[in-house]
């Protein structure tokens, strides 16, 4: 092995391949030494003159220093390195004006050879292809082009490069802190057989208007992933479920447009605005940590979010800003971590087929803010009897399934049905609620607290609240009262059981138009308060009571008016009963009454043109006792 020094007098140029150039001591001295070969070291430096070098034609050499180089290396050709360095020996290290665009292939046996690039940036390619070499890159070192990795390995602390390549079933290793890619396809290693590949923090720049992916699976261990540039186009990234660590994404993308795959995140953090596409709605983003979204950033979204959680207890937060979303959110620890998710900022999803969130499983699930949703919310668990705490506030969806959970809501607009099989549904105090139905009939262990919420049933026929079965039902009715609103000419029905009592049953199906509502009470059934409002011009209304079965009412029954006749009917033949159970009288007017049993002697009245259709008892038409008002008590 020799050392080569390049000379041309007089800060003269030539090509590397000008045998006469090269010397065996530096500045011309010391001989003629001939054209390097892949055992020699070859040196440029300041004695070398300030001309310019060019590899016009393929060049070998054992390693090469242009470190104190005044001058400038250029050429388009290759370089091959062929290095057996000792440990920590110097293979490459850049100088001059770096004007060399060719393709760099480093090999051999060195051990730990050391490349520096001294600030130069290397615009062209570089391959490292050994058996059992390895190489240090000491400084941060830049090439334009593909860094290539067919075999041994590199290591060191930053590394900047278009693209990083490495795909074969050689023995490779990749270990970096920092790596900065800014090609088209900025990282390839589909095939994972003998590589090792780690790195803390990958950099995707997109400054162009070149539309950029990378894609991370198998062994690649990186901790974190930073996309950022203000590229024109979009950014494609994809995060296999292989991956050996999921990475932390952080976006800094003010314009074009983030695409995501199928992709495994431990954390998304977006710091400036960009827009979220991702490429097909069955493209599902899996989450072990946070989501930030940030105010500047728009969101077309049909792909799924699934927040996963990790092997230990922990709180996850998902931060919207009021972005909507048009996928669907899913809540899935898988059963057994007890992670807890808060939803920071409204939630807003366009997607209106089928579900826009599931919760499946988790420790608690709260949604802090606005939930405005297109499509269902479905909440079950996935964990035997385990009940999903889930906490909504100001919800807006077509439908709530419940399945197992604790659930509490406030301000509840369905424009369907809100079903609760099993678990605790709890309404917040003093809230108003909007539902098309309410059903809780089965013999699983539920509870109901109404607390003093107001609850429109606004369903236009059919069951619009059905508690029929009441095995292992507690329902706490506290000062609450449940509005039947449906305006139409149908028939809804209020399905309770025995069982229950209820605080204000409101019936207020007004219209300006000529209709005939029928609003069923089905089941014995226990009121504080038993109110119609339904007033009907040229109509009537009539409600309709189980036949054989009792209303009880502790205080108001409020039944009739003076613009239309209202009917109290039976479901059959057979008489229905109505049961005062506080003190006082009950006092109503233009009634049309058949088979109603009244369990009270003279406490029951119906005035203002009331009919007796038969089948009655206890009644007192049109015969007020003179000591009470036409308004009656009771």
């Amino acid at each position: 092995m020799a050392v080569k020094y390049w000379y041309v007098a007089s800060n003269g140029s030539a090509n590397w391949s000008v045998a006469g150039n090269w010397y065996n001591g530096s500045g011309g001295t010391g001989g003629a030494a001939g054209l390097p070969t892949s055992s020699d070291d070859v040196i440029v430096n300041a004695a070398s003159g300030s001309g310019t070098l060019t590899i016009a034609a393929t060049a070998t050499c054992s390693s090469l220093n242009t470190s104190t180089f005044t001058g400038t290396l250029a050429g388009a050709s290759g370089l091959n390195i062929v290095s057996a360095a000792s440990t920590g020996a110097t293979v490459l290290s850049l100088g001059g004006t770096h004007s060399y665009t060719g393709l760099i292939t480093i090999s051999g046996s060195a051990v730990n050879g050391v490349i520096l690039a001294n600030g130069k940036t290397h615009g062209g390619a570089v391959t490292i292809n050994t058996t059992i070499g390895s190489f240090v890159f000491n400084d941060l070192f830049t090439c334009t082009g593909t860094l290539t990795l067919t075999g041994g390995s590199i290591s060191g602390t930053t590394i900047s490069v278009g693209i990083l390549s490495t795909s074969n079933s050689n023995t490779r290793t990749f270990n970096f802190t920092n790596l900065y890619l800014t090609g088209v396809i900025s990282f390839n290693q589909s095939v994972q057989t003998g590589l090792t590949w780690s790195c803390t923090n990958i950099y995707l720049t997109n400054t162009t208007t070149s539309s950029k992916s990378i894609a991370l699976g198998g062994i690649v261990s990186c901790t974190n992933l930073y996309l950022q540039g203000s590229g024109a186009n979009a950014t494609t990234i994809t995060v296999a479920v292989t991956a050996n660590i999921y990475p932390n994404v952080y976006i800094d993308k003010p314009n074009g447009t983030l695409l995501f795959g199928s992709s495994y995140l431990n954390s998304l953090t977006f710091v400036t605005g960009t827009t979220i596409s991702w490429a097909a709605s069955t493209n599902t983003i899996t989450m072990y940590g946070n989501v930030t979204l940030c105010a500047s950033m728009s969101i077309s979204s049909s792909s799924y979010i699934l927040f996963s959680g990790t092997g230990t207890a922990t709180n996850y937060t998902l931060t919207t800003f009021g972005k909507t979303f048009t996928g669907l959110l899913t809540v899935n620890d898988g059963g057994f971590y007890n992670n807890n998710l808060n939803v920071i900022g409204d939630y807003i999803s366009t997607l209106s087929v089928g579900n826009a969130i599931v919760i499946q499983s988790a420790a608690s699930v709260t949604f802090s803010n606005n939930v405005n949703v297109s499509g269902g919310i479905s909440i079950s668990s996935t964990n035997g009897s385990t009940l999903i705490p889930v906490s909504f506030n100001n919800v807006s969806s077509s439908l709530i399934a419940i399945t197992l959970g604790n659930v509490t809501l406030g301000n509840t607009t369905l424009t369907g049905a809100l079903t609760h099989s099993s678990g605790t549904l709890t309404f917040n105090s003093s809230t108003t609620n909007s539902i098309g139905s309410f059903t809780s009939s089965n013999s699983n262990v539920r509870t109901i607290n109404l607390n003093n919420a107001t609850i429109n049933l606004t369903g236009n026929t059919g069951n619009v609240w059905n508690t029929n079965i009441t095995t292992n039902l507690t329902l706490n009715s506290g000062t609450s009262t449940i509005v039947i609103t449906d305006p139409f000419s149908n028939t809804v029905a209020f399905v309770c059981g025995a069982a229950n009592t209820y605080y204000t049953l409101k019936i207020d199906r007004s219209s300006a138009s000529a209709i005939t509502p029928v609003t069923t009470i089905s089941g014995t059934s226990t009121f504080y308060n038993f109110i119609d409002l339904t007033q009907t011009s040229g109509g009537t209304h009539t409600l309709t009571f189980s036949s054989g079965q009792t209303t009880n009412i502790y205080d108001t029954f409020q039944i009739g008016n003076s613009v239309n006749m209202t009917y109290l009917l039976s479901t059959s033949t057979g008489n229905y009963l109505f049961n005062k159970i506080n003190p006082g009288i009950v006092v109503c007017q233009n009634l049309y009454i058949s088979n109603s049993n009244a369990l009270q002697v003279n406490n029951w009245f119906a005035i203002g043109g009331s009919l007796d259709a038969g089948g009655n008892t206890n009644w007192v038409f049109n015969n007020l006792r003179r000591s009470l008002s036409s308004l009656g008590v009771g």
